[in-house]
């Protein structure tokens, strides 16, 4: 089983604070052997950054091994090929550690017009062309000797292109991509997420992408929690927090890591993947990192000791 980390860089506003920790964070889950680091892109108050491609470089320069992404660019209010050129030059400066992720959320209408500097009829319908954007986005990084002759130049000429994602809080949407040939990423810990576990659906889109793509799509399912030594404290941490706006409660694991290893196994068979994605809803950094050194104790079981 491969478990990566979602982090949102929710927090105390202090920007030295944040920063430090997200790097130790990400350095450790490097160190005790998490398969990738995600970083979301959200508009809140209490977010430490809006523009989470900015850290990746950092991140990816001070680990070693573990992939780095955003998960995901809220592709409805970015251009395509900024986005393509931003991510072409991350996977050539870290070859096959970048991680594109790609989201059809909603910010507040105040973002979309700044984003977009459109009028506020015209950012009503952000949204009508998320799949054109997706499409152009992926043949931006895939067809670059087609772009050449079309003088749509991508630089740097002959690199490297990110590992690129889709996001959803159900398999609704693997029709649409199917033909765009990218991983999928399924969340069960948003409001409106889908718990079905639905492993038919899942086989049969594995199916048509072999036979569309030749080679099989990267799934995995992101849930959130806190992992701590005792499910007393665990449980304690999360009330420190307060209601998650952001998280259906009912879908997240608190407590013990021998609840967090009994749980995922039973949701590797439930689900049919073989990798998880955790958002730790702790905040505290030195509560944050023991919980992943007791899951990566408890659940790598030595692997990458």
């Amino acid at each position: 089983m491969k478990i990566g980390l979602l982090e949102f860089g929710a927090g105390p506003p202090e920007v030295k604070w944040m920063l430090e920790n997200v790097v130790d964070y990400a350095c450790k889950a490097d160190e005790l052997g998490f398969s990738r680091i995600w970083l979301g892109e959200h508009y809140f108050l209490n977010h430490f950054w809006y523009n989470p491609e900015i850290l990746i470089p950092v991140l990816a320069g001070m680990t070693d091994r573990i992939k780095i992404g955003v998960a995901g660019i809220l592709l409805g209010i970015h251009s395509p090929y900024r986005v393509a050129l931003t991510f072409k030059m991350l996977a050539t400066l870290f070859p096959g550690r970048i991680d594109l992720g790609i989201a059809n959320g909603t910010p507040s209408q105040k973002v979309v017009k700044l984003m977009l500097q459109k009028s506020d009829e015209e950012c009503l319908n952000f949204r009508d062309d998320f799949g054109q954007k997706f499409s152009d986005l992926v043949r931006y990084l895939r067809e670059e000797e087609k772009l050449w002759e079309e003088q749509v130049l991508i630089p740097p000429h002959g690199g490297g292109i990110p590992d690129i994602w889709s996001l959803g809080l159900s398999y609704n949407s693997l029709g649409k991509t199917l033909p765009l040939g990218v991983n999928f990423s399924r969340s069960i810990f948003h409001l409106g997420s889908d718990r079905n576990y639905n492993r038919e659906k899942l086989h049969e889109f594995q199916e048509e992408f072999f036979a569309l793509h030749g080679r099989m799509p990267e799934v995995n399912v992101t849930f959130a929690g806190i992992c701590a030594k005792t499910s007393q404290y665990a449980q304690k941490l999360l009330n420190k927090m307060g209601k998650e706006e952001e998280s259906n409660l009912s879908t997240l694991i608190v407590g013990c890591p021998n609840k967090f290893h009994d749980t995922l196994m039973a949701m590797q068979e439930d689900y049919g993947v073989d990798e998880f994605i955790m958002l730790n809803l702790i905040y505290n950094a030195k509560d944050k990192i023991n919980s992943i050194e007791l899951i990566s104790e408890k659940c790598f079981e030595g692997v990458y000791a």
